[in-house]
């Protein structure tokens, strides 16, 4: 069995043998985790050329082949789905100055707004929120028109200086968010708790919710929002 490094040519034989293996869902678009975890530790995603050639052997190899095809299947698969997850994270040694300010400059070279979400990875429902960002239909809504920047607030006891330039995010729980304008003009704060749910909160709900403000925000500013 050959393990190597994934390459682009690959892509249409390993999303065939997800879906042979029925590890393919309507929520996720197979394509876009493999093109995240190239994005991340791009060695760490491998594949096997032996799991597929090895269905043509023969019959008393079957068995044995299964296996690996599914160990192979969900090696690439978890790999895929940890670096959407890795897409969003809170960095505790991170300058929130400095990770403001690219943020800033980014979404002015690519047109969209900010998005700060302020939390802490030990806090379930910034764990669930930063996941659910990563899946449809709210990850398009996200990567269409926001930049998104992380601020770990630790116990309360970290960032909360920069924290409190957007008035009060956090007092009433996490994850919290702020919307910017690339000049940083404040759009938008949430002080009212309003994400401190979101383990609970359906996709689709947290995506009606970025829509509607995004064109709430676009109606003030003349901007429509991307689709």
């Amino acid at each position: 069995m050959e393990i190597r490094a994934f390459e682009p040519q690959d892509q249409t034989e390993v999303i065939a043998l997800w879906d042979e293996c029925a590890l393919l869902v309507p929520w996720n678009n197979p394509a876009r985790d493999i093109h995240r975890k190239l994005q991340v530790d791009r060695d760490l995603c491998l594949n096997s050329s032996r799991a597929v050639s090895m269905k043509n052997h023969r019959h008393n190899e079957q068995y044995a082949t299964g296996l690996l095809k599914y160990l192979v299947c969900g090696v690439l698969l978890l790999s895929a789905m940890m670096s959407a997850a890795a897409d969003y994270g809170y960095d505790p040694d991170a300058d929130p100055a400095a990770t403001y300010e690219q943020a800033l400059q980014q979404a002015a070279n690519d047109n969209k707004l900010v998005l700060l979400v302020f939390g802490s990875q030990w806090c379930p429902d910034c764990r669930s929120l930063n996941k659910k960002m990563g899946q449809a239909p709210l990850d398009n809504t996200i990567a269409s028109n926001f930049v998104v920047a992380h601020i770990d607030i630790g116990n309360w006891d970290r960032n909360m200086a920069f924290t409190g330039q957007f008035g009060k995010p956090v007092a009433k729980g996490i994850p919290s968010i702020a919307i910017v304008a690339p000049d940083g003009t404040v759009l938008y704060v949430s002080e009212a708790g309003e994400f401190a749910s979101a383990r609970s909160a359906q996709l689709a709900t947290l995506d009606d919710w970025f829509t509607e403000r995004l064109a709430q925000i676009g109606k003030t500013r003349g901007t429509p929002i991307q689709p």
